[in-house]
C-alpha cells in the first residue's frame, strides 16, 4: 500500500542498525532494501543517500542533498530529461541470471510530500 513521507520521515529508513532503507527519486519513494542495499546500505557507495530524496543529485549529477523539500521547479530541460531517465532506471532493473534476462523494479511504497 502507497503511503505518504515527509522528508523527516524519510529520513528513518536510512538502513541503520538493520532497518529497511528508501530513497525518493521525483517525488516517488522506493524502496532499494534487498536489491540495493550493497549501493545505498551501511558502506555502499551511496550510504550517504539512503533515506533521502535523491532527485537533484540525479537530476544535476552532484553529490547534493536536500534537507527540505525540493519542488525542484528550477531544473533546465537537461535536468528534467536526467531525472526522468533515472526514474525509469529505479522502475526496471535488468538482472543478469545465468544466460536469460529478467527485468524487476525497486517497489515504490510511497510518495513524498511537502
Amino acid at each position: 500500500m502507497s503511503r505518504e513521507f515527509s522528508i523527516e520521515e524519510l529520513k528513518k529508513y536510512s538502513g541503520k542498525d538493520g532497518g529497511k532503507i528508501y530513497v525518493a527519486l521525483n517525488f516517488n519513494v522506493f524502496d532499494v532494501t534487498v536489491k540495493g542495499k550493497s549501493n545505498y546500505g551501511p558502506g555502499g557507495q551511496y550510504e550517504s543517500f539512503a533515506g533521502r530524496d535523491i532527485s537533484r543529485a540525479m537530476a544535476t549529477m552532484a553529490m547534493v542533498h536536500t534537507e527540505t523539500y525540493d519542488e525542484l521547479t528550477d531544473l533546465n530541460e537537461d535536468q528534467k530529461k536526467s531525472l526522468i531517465t533515472w526514474e525509469k532506471n529505479f522502475k526496471v532493473v535488468m538482472l543478469k541470471i545465468f544466460i536469460l534476462f529478467t527485468t524487476e523494479k525497486y517497489e515504490i511504497v510511497g510518495k513524498l510530500v511537502k
